[in-house]
C-alpha cells in the first residue's frame, strides 16, 4: 500500500477547535485518501510533538512537529545538529530572520516523523515556510507535491523576503497543485520555470454543510427568530474584508435597523476589532463575534443565516463561500481571486472588493427580496454538489501515481 505524508496544519489552536481552510483541506484530503486506500499521515505543524511520537486519527497517523520541550529533544542532539547544519548556511533562513535553534528543532521533528512513517510522497501545504522545513529535515529525496492555497503573503507584504523564497520553493517542487485556476495562473506568473500547476479543487463536507431549517438553527443558537441575519465565517482579518463588512453593516442599518451581523471565527485584526465577543447572541445585539466555533456550530450559524457575506480582499479559493452554498444560503462575495470561480452569477452575487457601499446595497437588496435569496441558495446548493473531497483525493491520487510511475 502506497503512503503519503502531509506537512501542514490540522486545525488545533488554544481552544482545541478547527480553524482555517488549509487545516480543513489537510484533514479532509487525508481522510478521503485513506478511504481510497492510501496509508496517510500528517506531520502537523500546529501540534507540539516529541521525536517518534504519533497519535492515531480517523484518517491515519498524526505527528506533532512543533517545538518540543528541551528534555524531550535532548537525546536527539545529533539529529538536531544535522538539521542545524543544513539550515545554518541556507540564505533563505537568514533572509527570513528565522532562529536557528527553533528551525533545527522543528526540522528534526519532521525528520523523526518521516523515519517512523516512511512516505512514498510528501505533500506540502503552501509554498512559503514548509518546503524549507522539509529541506532542512533532509527529505529532498522524496517526490514532493506543493499545494498553493493562496499567495496572500505576497499581496500583504508581511514577509517581503517571501517574494524570492516562494518562487524558488515552487521551482524546486516535483509537482504543484492549486484549488483554483486563478491561483494556477498566479503561480505561473510569479514562478516561471516551475512545474505546470494541476488544478485540484477543494471539496465540501456535505454531511455537515447541508440545507438546515432556519428556525431550528436559530432556536439552537438562541437567536431572534425574525431579525434579518447576515453571517460571516472565518478568521476575522483585514485581508478577509471584515472591516469592509463592518462598514457596510453601518450603511445597512440606516435602511434596516433590525438587521443583525454575526462574525463567526477568531479575531486576528491588527487593530482592536470594535465588536463585542459573545458566546451567545443576546436578542438586542446588533453585531457580535462568536470566536470559539467548531465545524458543527459553524454549520448551524450558516443554517440560521439569511445571507452569508464573503467580503475578502484576496481569496485563493473561498471554502467558506462553498460551505455556505452547500448550506443553501445566498452568498454575497467580493469579486476577487478564486471566489469568482465558485460564486457564479446564477448562484450568488459578487461585488467589488473593498467597496462597503456596493456590499451594503447587495445585502440590502437580497434581505428585501427573500424569494430571490432563496433561489440563489438553492442554485448554490446544486452547484456545490460538484465539489467533493473524494474528487479531490482522486485528483491527488492520479498525480501521486504519475510521480511514482
Amino acid at each position: 500500500m502506497r503512503a503519503v505524508a502531509f506537512l501542514g496544519p490540522v486545525g488545533v489552536h488554544a481552544g482545541g477547535r478547527s480553524v482555517g481552510g488549509v487545516a480543513t483541506h489537510t484533514v479532509r484530503s487525508a481522510t478521503a485518501l485513506a478511504e481510497a486506500g492510501w496509508r496517510v499521515a500528517v506531520f502537523a505543524d500546529d501540534v507540539t510533538g516529541v521525536p517518534g511520537g504519533s497519535a492515531p486519527t480517523p484518517w491515519g497517523e498524526r505527528f506533532g512537529v512543533m517545538g518540543a520541550p528541551a528534555a524531550a529533544l535532548a537525546p536527539h542532539v545529533l539529529a538536531i545538529s544535522a538539521a542545524a547544519l543544513r539550515a545554518s548556511g541556507d540564505a533563505r533562513r537568514t533572509a527570513l530572520g528565522m532562529r536557528l535553534d527553533r528551525v533545527a528543532s522543528r526540522a528534526m521533528l519532521v525528520r523523526s516523523a518521516a523515519r517512523t512513517f516512511v512516505p512514498d510522497v510528501l505533500h506540502v501545504q503552501q509554498a512559503d515556510f514548509r518546503p524549507l522545513y522539509a529541506a532542512w529535515a533532509g527529505l529532498t529525496h522524496l517526490p514532493t507535491v506543493v499545494t498553493v492555497h493562496g499567495l496572500g503573503a505576497l499581496v500583504t507584504g508581511e514577509y517581503p523576503e517571501l517574494a524570492s523564497v516562494i518562487p524558488e520553493n515552487l521551482r524546486r517542487a516535483r509537482a504543484i497543485t492549486a484549488p483554483s485556476h486563478f491561483l494556477a495562473a498566479e503561480v505561473a506568473r510569479i514562478a516561471p520555470g516551475a512545474p505546470e500547476v494541476r488544478v485540484v479543487p477543494n471539496g465540501v463536507d456535505r454531511d455537515r454543510f447541508r440545507p438546515r431549517d432556519r428556525a431550528e438553527c436559530r432556536v439552537r443558537l438562541a437567536l431572534d427568530p425574525d431579525a434579518p441575519l447576515v453571517v460571516y465565517v472565518g478568521r476575522v482579518t483585514e485581508a478577509k474584508g471584515a472591516l469592509d463588512l463592518l462598514a457596510a453593516y453601518d450603511r445597512l442599518l440606516a435602511e434596516m435597523p433590525d438587521a443583525r451581523l454575526a462574525f463567526v471565527g477568531p479575531v486576528e485584526t491588527v487593530q482592536p476589532f470594535p465588536v463585542p465577543l459573545r458566546d451567545e447572541a443576546p436578542a438586542d445585539a446588533g453585531t457580535f463575534v462568536v470566536a470559539d466555533a467548531d465545524d458543527r456550530r459553524v454549520a448551524h450559524w450558516l443554517g440560521a443565516a439569511d445571507l452569508v457575506a464573503v467580503p475578502s480582499r484576496y481569496e485563493g479559493f473561498g471554502l467558506s463561500a462553498l460551505e455556505a452554498m452547500a448550506s443553501a444560503r445566498a452568498v454575497v462575495a467580493a469579486d476577487v481571486g478564486g471566489l469568482a470561480e465558485i460564486v457564479t452569477d446564477d448562484s450568488g452575487v459578487r461585488v467589488p472588493a473593498q467597496d462597503p457601499e456596493a456590499l451594503a446595497e447587495a445585502l440590502l437588496a437580497l434581505l428585501r427580496n427573500r424569494r430571490r435569496a432563496a433561489e440563489l441558495g438553492e442554485a448554490g446548493a446544486e452547484r456545490a454538489r460538484a465539489y467533493t473531497w473524494a474528487a479531490t483525493a482522486n485528483g491527488f491520487t492520479a498525480l501521486y501515481e504519475e510521480l511514482l510511475a
